[in-house]
């Protein structure tokens, strides 16, 4: 995948590498300023030639230097995460603290000890840069975030999610906290990822790229160095290099902080890559209909409860046991159903007709899978916005009955 993303990018400078350990990387970085030291990679050897071939694109850095600005002033700092199951650390031991995310975030407690840091992990496992998009506000605009970093790049892999990508950038870039974005690119062990199409648009945006899945695809590091047996979520070893790749960004910003906020402030392309439709979606839970344009007009064997679900916060979603229908009017440009697919062989398969025309179908069934999990289907997606009726059925042939679906997925 880097070897992709280079024939349309700049990629920063590298410097030479001796075959230094992690520290001495740190500490050949800057002697100037005391900082914590690049996240230990342990045996795993991360040298600055490997630091500067992740650092794909530094990007406009004024943002992040602003933030490092205010916590040297001991001021409050919130940073969050969103992305899917790597994010959340699964498979890192233990979860909590060996994961990318909170050995990363420890930086900015070492480094900044007189501030007041909060820590948010907005991971989802088998979620991807569409969901993410739809409840961007909820997890993570919500806590008012002065630095966010976005992972989609294994999950990624529909022909929507580079605009759904670009929308959630633009999302956060342009919310009321002003937050620094980094886009943070990786990937599995087969390299299969959707590193180039998110590149093209933290590109666009002027949002630093840093790219950890170039160590893998040529050859720096390899897989049983640093993942897991399933061939896409790293061990410990993974997910310190990873916190390494940001860490060793940070103190490059660090150093570099004074020279970069007397450059001209960031400021939002207007232009977008894609048609950007998704900036103002959301997701319209049960218990939000009276004040959404979301109305039910018709149910029948649906019932409206909390749903569980892996999403972070409970909310009441439209569940069945008895098979039936649901028929619900919206005003929008687009419209996704987000369901649970479940393994214990109760899902039902169901039809979704959008202004009478069959357009999707759910499946409910992950008999034999990995475990229960999130699933969507897109429904409507236009250029503007226009009011349809849509209609859940279950097909005559399903043996199983039951669905739930956890809210519906909207962009006015």
């Amino acid at each position: 995948m880097g070897m992709l993303i280079a024939c349309f990018f700049l990629t920063a400078c590298g410097m030479p590498s001796q075959g230094v350990s992690s520290n001495e990387v740190s500490q050949n970085i800057t002697q100037e300023k005391t900082m914590a030291e690049i996240t230990d990679t342990g045996e795993v050897e991360f040298t600055e030639e490997l630091l500067e071939k992740a650092i794909f694109n530094p990007g406009n850095r004024y943002r992040l230097a602003e933030v490092m600005q205010r916590a040297e002033k001991g001021e409050e700092i919130t940073i969050a995460y969103i992305g899917g199951s790597i994010t959340a650390g699964s498979l890192a031991s233990p979860q909590e603290t060996n994961c990318y995310a909170r050995k990363s975030y420890a930086w900015w407690q070492e480094t900044f000890p007189n501030a007041a840091f909060t820590y948010v992990n907005a991971g989802i496992g088998a979620t991807d840069s569409y969901l993410g998009v739809h409840r961007a506000e909820e997890d993570v605009i919500s806590q008012e975030p002065d630095l966010v970093i976005v992972e989609f790049s294994v999950n990624d892999y529909r022909n929507h999610n580079q605009e759904s990508y670009e929308s959630l950038l633009r999302k956060l870039l342009t919310c009321e906290s002003e937050p620094a974005v980094i886009a943070l690119l990786l990937t599995m062990e087969n390299n299969n990822d959707y590193g180039t199409e998110h590149a093209a648009v933290a590109f666009k945006l002027g949002v630093p790229i840093l790219d950890y899945g170039v160590l893998l695809s040529e050859g720096d590091v390899s897989w049983q160095q640093i993942g897991n047996a399933d061939g896409v979520h790293p061990k410990n070893e993974g997910h310190a290099v990873i916190a390494a790749v940001l860490t060793g960004f940070y103190r490059q910003v660090y150093t570099d902080m004074e020279q970069i906020l007397q450059e001209d402030a960031y400021v939002v392309p207007e232009s977008n890559l894609t048609l950007n439709r998704y900036e103002n979606a959301r997701i319209i839970y049960g218990e939000e209909l009276s004040d959404s344009p979301v109305n039910i007009t018709e149910s029948e064997g649906f019932i409206t409860e909390p749903v569980e679900s892996p999403l972070l916060t409970e909310h009441d979603g439209f569940h069945t046991t008895e098979g039936g229908s649901m028929v619900f009017t919206v005003e929008c440009r687009a419209v996704g159903i987000l369901y649970m697919r479940t393994t214990d062989g109760t899902g039902g398969q169901y039809d979704v007709y959008v202004d009478g025309v069959l357009t999707a179908s759910m499946d409910a069934d992950f008999s034999g899978g990995w475990g229960n999990c999130l699933e969507y289907v897109e429904c409507i997606k236009t250029t503007e916005s226009a009011m349809h009726t849509i209609e859940i059925r279950r097909q005559e042939d399903s043996i199983n009955v039951a669905l739930s679906i956890c809210g519906i997925c909207v962009a006015e």
